[in-house]
C-alpha cells in the first residue's frame, strides 16, 4: 500500500509529504464549497482540488471520513456528468467548426459532427441501439442444466461427489 494512502478508512494517517499543491482538507466551509462547485463544473477531482487550493489526496480522505461530504461529492459528479453529456450532444448534433488550410494559410472552416458521440448517446438513451447479447447455458450434450438434484446434495456438504454423480447420469 502506498505511504500516501491511509491504512484504514476510519483513521487516515497524514501524508508523509505534500501532494500536488494545496493544503490538507482542514478546509474551511468555503473551500469545501469551492471544491464541490468546481467538481460539478469539471467532473475532475484533481482540477477541483486545485481550484479550491486543496490537496486532492486530502479531499479523498475527507470523502472516506464524512458521509455527508461523500454524498455531496456524488451529487457534484452527477452534475459534472450532465455537463459532459451536454457537450457530447452539442458535438454530435451541432458539430464543431474546424479550420481549413490551403498552402499553409487558413482559408475557412468546416463543421464536423461526431458520429461516434451520436452512437453513444443513442445507446445510452434507447436500448434498441445497444448491442444485443445472449448467453445460453446448457447441460451435458446441450440438454438442460440439472440443478435440483445437485443442489440438494451440495447442501449435505459433498459437492464434488454430487457433481460427478450428476455427470454419470
Amino acid at each position: 500500500m502506498s505511504d500516501s494512502l491511509p491504512a484504514t478508512l476510519e483513521d487516515p494517517a497524514p501524508p508523509s509529504k505534500p501532494h500536488h499543491g494545496g493544503s490538507p482538507l482542514s478546509a474551511t466551509p468555503q473551500k469545501r464549497e469551492k471544491f464541490l462547485e468546481a467538481l460539478a463544473m469539471t467532473g475532475n477531482v484533481a482540477e477541483a482540488a486545485r481550484q479550491a487550493e486543496l490537496s486532492y489526496v486530502a479531499c479523498y480522505r475527507q470523502r472516506w471520513r464524512d458521509a455527508e461530504f461523500a454524498a455531496l461529492w456524488d451529487e457534484a459528479v452527477k452534475i459534472g456528468t450532465g455537463h459532459l453529456e451536454d457537450e457530447a450532444f452539442r458535438r454530435a448534433h451541432d458539430g464543431v467548426d474546424e479550420p481549413v488550410f490551403y498552402q499553409g494559410e487558413e482559408c475557412g472552416t468546416i463543421r464536423r459532427y461526431s458520429d461516434t458521440l451520436l452512437i453513444f448517446l443513442l445507446k445510452a438513451r434507447d436500448p434498441k441501439y445497444r448491442e444485443q447479447q445472449q448467453i445460453a447455458l446448457t447441460g451435458l450434450g446441450g440438454g438442460p442444466i440439472r440443478t435440483a438434484a445437485l443442489l440438494g446434495t451440495i447442501a449435505d456438504g459433498d459437492a464434488m461427489r454430487a457433481y460427478l454423480e450428476m455427470l454419470k447420469q
